[in-house]
């Protein structure tokens, strides 16, 4: 069999930068990802502020640095006033829920008898003292005297570290910001002198991806905080409508779990209502898997026009594409790889890059046809 040399060569220096990369971003990726990262962001975010920048100069007649660092300035204005109100509002119910939690471990043995007793009245058979007067009145304060002190022992070990931690958190959130001004200024430029410095090819396949990029962003991660906004709502109404205490905090947490691949606002709200039973709080229990019900049937409606038909993977590749992420990157790789798959996927489809050859539509009904006559030629001889 002839082999192509000059193909090849190319696949091994290809191969060999490829591997080079690897070795750099598992040796060095962490101090590079530090210095570029404020770049990154800035790059990402200017590239949805420089519309509403634009508009603003031509309709306005403002100059365009001016219109770009005002625009820049009310984005991060606003961002940083809705995590600072956010940040504010957990908080206070967090040292809320600290003394509920408290007060809740001194009730738990009254309840977990009440559990016991529920349970051998409809199960007489089975043995439940497990439940019962076995754990001690003070085990739960004790418990939670305990954890409070390990976490002020964390805290005040983790002290110095955050006196370093804000100084570099100020100064990146300043290079960030002003980069973006910059990039949001001379963005047009920018894109033209770098794409200059490339062979055409490059031009072609960079242009491309960055398309795909900005617009898979835009639409995987917008659509998912419309889902969660919507998931949000729908538990804090819910919640204040039952009277429940830290309605928000509690909202905020199950919108959380909601959000992770495989997880869902059931991972929380049907324990929660089969405890609630157990202890005897019938209608609370029945409250909770109402607004289950009605989020997941809202959610059945609402995602497929949410999203529409854009992400187009197929399940099991999004399934593996979400573990491996997980493994390899915890919680953020559940988010980045889909969206990568979704971008190698588009650009694919596009002919930009070939990873895999998708079969003409045909394609099945050939395969049936040539098995069905090696099967008669088979028979036949």
């Amino acid at each position: 069999m002839d082999i192509d040399l000059k193909k090849t060569g190319k696949f091994l220096i290809i191969l060999l930068f490829a591997l080079c990369g690897c070795y750099v971003l598992s040796r060095y990726g962490k101090m590079l990802a530090g210095i570029f990262l404020p770049f990154i962001l800035a790059r990402i975010i200017a590239q949805f502020l420089y519309p509403p920048a634009n508009y603003l100069k031509n309709t306005f007649n403002i100059p365009k640095g001016l219109s770009c660092v005002f625009i820049t300035l009310t984005f991060y204005a606003a961002l940083f006033s809705f995590i600072y109100i956010l940040l504010s509002h957990l908080a206070s119910e967090i040292m809320g829920l600290t003394g509920y939690i408290e007060e809740f471990g001194k009730r738990l043995p009254s309840y977990m008898e009440s559990a016991r007793l529920f349970l051998e009245e409809r199960i007489p058979f089975a043995e439940f003292s497990f439940l019962g007067s076995r754990i001690p009145a003070d085990f739960f304060p004790k418990m939670l005297d305990v954890a409070g002190g390990k976490i002020t022992e964390y805290i005040s070990g983790f002290l110095p570290g955050i006196a370093a931690f804000v100084p570099k958190t100020i100064i990146f959130m300043a290079v960030t910001v002003l980069a973006t001004c910059y990039f949001a200024a001379d963005l047009k430029q920018i894109n033209k002198f770098v794409l200059f410095q490339l062979p055409d090819r490059a031009k072609i396949f960079i242009s491309e991806c960055r398309k795909q990029f900005f617009s898979t962003v835009s639409k995987y991660f917008g659509a998912y905080l419309t889902i969660a906004a919507i998931t949000f709502s729908e538990l804090l109404a819910g919640f204040m409508l039952m009277g429940q205490e830290y309605a928000f905090l509690i909202s905020a947490l199950v919108t959380a779990v909601d959000i992770l691949p495989l997880l869902g606002a059931g991972t929380v709200l049907v324990p929660w209502a089969a405890v609630q039973a157990l202890l005897g709080e019938r209608t609370k229990a029945f409250s909770l898997l109402a607004l289950y019900v009605v989020i997941t049937a809202v959610r059945q409606f609402a995602e497929p026009r949410i999203l529409g038909s854009f992400i187009g993977l197929y399940p099991l590749t999004a399934l593996f594409a979400i573990y491996a992420g997980g493994r390899l990157f915890g919680i953020a790789g559940l988010f980045i790889f889909p969206v990568a798959a979704i971008i190698l996927k588009n650009l694919n489809d596009k002919n930009v890059i070939s990873l895999y050859r998708n079969p003409p539509q045909d394609s099945g009904e050939k395969i049936f046809s040539a098995r069905q006559k090696y099967k008669r030629f088979r028979k036949n001889n």
